[in-house]
């Protein structure tokens, strides 16, 4: 979905993620950043898009969980529904809306009978070409889109 350099990231404290110290694991689910009101999954690059649409939220006084899953045919359906709660949950990624990481955490949901509200944020269309984040402003994936899906779910 476009090319582009893209960020590192980061702890809070400002020390990368995924740096010395972390061990990838097939499945796993990454807890980004810690939050209270609701939950916004990533997969891929899109770890730095739910981060900055985190910071956004938390500016306005809402507190978000930030996961990611670099694998999510691996994923602890336990783990995830544990992770969420009864939080709603907006997932976010570069792939179809309908194939990707939001399909499957909405199945792993609807197979244990847990309901949670869940709003799934991916590609909707084809066709378009440039720097990633003008693509993925043009396809409504900014972080300013995200942070705006969160507000919705809340209202």
């Amino acid at each position: 979905m476009g090319r582009s350099v893209l960020p590192v990231v980061l702890k809070e404290d400002g020390t990368p993620f995924y740096g010395e110290g972390y061990t990838f694991n097939y499945g796993e689910i990454d807890v980004l950043r810690d939050g209270k009101d609701a939950v916004i999954f990533s997969m891929g690059h899109f770890a730095g898009r739910a981060i900055a649409a985190h910071d956004l939220l938390a500016a306005e006084g809402i507190s978000v969980k930030v996961l990611h899953c670099a694998s999510p045919l691996g994923m602890d359906a336990q783990k995830l529904i544990e992770l969420v709660g009864d939080k709603p949950l907006i997932t976010c990624e570069d792939h179809h809306v309908n194939t990707g990481i939001g399909s499957i955490s909405s199945m792993m949901f609807a197979r244990a009978g847990k309901a949670v509200r869940i709003v799934n944020m991916g590609v909707t269309h084809y066709g378009c070409s440039g720097p990633g984040s003008e693509v993925m402003a043009e396809m409504k994936l900014s972080p300013a889109d995200i942070a705006s899906e969160v507000k919705g779910i809340l209202n």
